[in-house]
């Protein structure tokens, strides 16, 4: 997992050069499996199990808009987030989310069998310090969840 974490947050040249290719092959470019795929040995790993799709009930890891997996970069660069930091620019890694299920940032969960919009909807979120856990998120009923921190009682930041 921390070749995972660095080379999703870390700026190497790694990083860029796999970025950089996979731009040459495709525009669309988001939670980049490619930058892990030398790491994994099987592509379930993109998938999750309760993945139900945001529309048209297919699953995410079924359409290349989704980066053909279930899970989502924190890396929205319209609200806060941690694209292009380092680690050590974290400075709360055990509460700032990496990656978690898109569900995420509408806020509906596959996992509870609540495809409708509702606070405190409950999806897996990996930390950035490593960590997995299904934490309940926040929705203001307006905005998406990612564009904004959530009020204290949150187990969780963007930033």
């Amino acid at each position: 997992m921390n070749e995972v974490r660095v080379l999703a947050v870390d700026d190497s040249a790694f990083a860029r050069k796999v970025i950089r290719e996979s731009l040459a092959r495709s525009p669309h470019i988001g939670w980049s499996p490619e930058l892990v795929t030398p790491y994994v040995k099987n592509a379930q790993l993109f998938m999750c199990p309760a993945d139900q799709g945001v529309c048209n009930n297919v699953e995410c890891y079924r359409r290349w808009c989704f980066d053909f997996g279930s899970y989502v970069f924190n890396g929205v660069v319209w609200g806060p987030n941690i694209a292009g930091r380092s680690l050590a620019q974290v400075h709360y890694p055990s509460r700032v989310i990496l990656a978690g299920e898109w569900p995420i940032h509408l806020p509906y969960t596959w996992h509870e069998q609540k495809l409708e919009r509702a606070n405190g909807n409950r999806n897996n979120v990996c930390f950035v310090d490593g960590h997995v856990k299904f934490i309940k998120m926040y929705w203001d009923g307006v905005n998406d969840c990612w564009e904004t921190n959530p009020p204290d009682g949150y187990e969780y930041s963007w930033d």
